[in-house]
């Protein structure tokens, strides 16, 4: 299994708060005009899966298939010639403080890791700014 990780993000926000707002995936819509300056369109989310298009991978389907309050939201990807498990992995720093890091994790063989490890991690890395600049309340 080949892991892929964002850089960690501090979110000024409790880790109920933030929880609450991510494991609802259809939150994720109110990052949409952010995303499509990034190369990320299409985006269409309702609180168990969300689907976009990635200016470098095509369009990609993932399902929420765990969610453990205040600490992780695991989803897989649907409809993919790849298979790819993201992860929300969240951390409470101090009570208004949580801090982020997306990982997506695959299957692939040692050629293919090489091939992807440059746009997927720009791909993780849009997406937790994303989700960082997003407002809590």
């Amino acid at each position: 299994m080949t892991k892929y990780k964002s850089a960690v993000r501090t979110i000024p926000y409790g880790d109920t708060k933030v929880y609450a707002m991510l494991s609802d995936l259809s939150n994720l819509n109110k990052v949409k005009d952010f995303l499509a300056g990034q190369g990320i369109t299409n985006l269409v989310c309702d609180a168990d899966s969300c689907s976009m298009t990635l200016s470098t991978a095509g369009t990609l389907e993932f399902s929420v298939v765990e969610r453990t309050p205040c600490s992780s939201i695991k989803m897989k990807t649907s409809k993919a010639g790849l298979p790819v498990m993201m992860t929300i992995g969240l951390e409470p720093v101090a009570p208004n403080e949580t801090t982020m890091q997306i990982t997506a994790s695959l299957d692939i063989n040692p050629f293919m890791a090489s091939m992807l490890a440059a746009p997927l991690k720009e791909i993780l890395e849009r997406a937790a700014e994303a989700l960082a600049s997003l407002s809590y309340e």
